[in-house]
C-alpha cells in the first residue's frame, strides 16, 4: 500500500494474451505537492484462468471481420439486431451457428456439450 499523502491523479490497466500468456502493466500517476511519481508494475501471468462465456466467443468471432454479424444472421433467418440481443447463444441455434462459424459447439455452449474433446481428455 502507498503512504497515504499520495493522490492518484491517473491510472490505466493494459493487457494481451499472446500465445496463452497474460502479458500487462497497470500504470499509475501519482501526486505529493508538485511532486508526480510514474509507478509502473509489470504483470507476466502464466497461470491465469481465464473463462470465456459462450457468447464471449461468438461476439469475438462477430466483431474480427466486418460482415460476419450479417452473414450469420442471414444464415439464422434473422435480423443481425437480434443476435446483438443474445446473452446466451440459444440452445436451439447452436448447431446451425456451428455450421455457419466454424465454432464448436463445446465453445459455444459447455453447459450443454460439455469440454472441449480435447480439454475433456485431460
Amino acid at each position: 500500500m502507498l503512504a497515504p499523502f499520495f493522490e492518484e491523479i491517473a491510472g490505466a490497466f493494459f493487457f494481451e494474451i499472446r500465445d496463452n500468456l497474460f502479458h500487462g502493466a497497470i500504470l499509475a500517476c501519482l501526486k505529493n505537492g508538485s511532486h508526480s511519481v510514474l509507478l509502473k508494475i509489470q504483470l507476466d501471468l502464466t497461470s491465469v484462468v481465464l473463462n470465456i462465456s459462450d457468447m464471449e466467443h461468438l461476439l469475438a468471432y462477430l466483431n474480427g471481420e466486418r460482415g460476419r454479424r450479417v452473414a450469420l444472421a442471414n444464415a439464422l433467418h434473422l435480423q443481425p439486431s437480434a443476435i446483438s440481443q443474445w446473452r446466451d447463444v440459444p440452445p436451439t441455434r447452436v448447431l446451425a451457428i456451428e455450421k455457419a462459424t466454424g465454432i464448436s459447439r463445446h465453445s459455444l455452449r459447455p453447459d450443454i456439450y460439455g469440454p472441449l474433446p480435447q480439454e475433456a481428455a485431460q
